[in-house]
């Protein structure tokens, strides 16, 4: 199993990782004071966590596979770039949480997700209200090889969460 996705049977597609520049313009807008972020998918470098404790944060990180694992009862939120190749077993697993308690989470997806199909199955059928947090750019990842970042992205992504500190279920940055 690779350290970087915690989910097993990586594909190479899932291990690009996220620019500090998104966490470093969309986390302070959320989250002005402390707090504990479970990241599960930490990536090859684990990027986000270094950028997460730069912004004061504390950070959870786990790296077992994500659909063995229970919540860490100190963890305030889940914020992660999960593996795109399992976005909606990842995301249906976070659904699935809130049914015992809220359990708030911010995952980076394909702005697409948000209205396909499968995603409006799972909102009937759990009656949840996700939220939608976009970016005020288009995200371009960091390949998993030369740790460059590419700006070739040929799609927008949005956070979809749950438990969120805005106002409102759509919401620009």
């Amino acid at each position: 199993m690779l350290k970087a996705c915690a989910i097993r049977n990586v594909k190479y597609s899932d291990l690009w990782e996220t620019p500090d520049t998104l966490w470093n313009s969309v986390l302070p807008k959320l989250y002005t004071k402390p707090i504990r972020i479970w990241e599960p998918f930490v990536g090859v470098t684990n990027r986000s966590t270094k950028i997460f404790k730069e912004l004061g944060h504390d950070v959870i990180e786990t790296t077992d596979d994500f659909f063995t694992l229970t919540w860490p009862e100190t963890a305030d939120v889940l914020i992660s770039n999960p593996p795109f190749s399992r976005k909606f077993e990842v995301l249906e697993k976070l659904i699935q949480l809130q049914e015992s308690k809220t359990h708030p989470f911010m995952i980076l997806l394909p702005s697409w997700v948000f209205a396909s199909a499968t995603v409006r199955t799972m909102v009937k059928k759990y009656k949840i209200d996700l939220q939608i947090v976009v970016p005020s750019m288009r995200v371009h990842y960091y390949h998993p090889e030369t740790h460059q970042q590419v700006r070739k992205t040929a799609f927008d992504s949005v956070f979809v969460g749950y438990g969120l500190p805005v106002k409102h279920a759509l919401t620009y940055l």
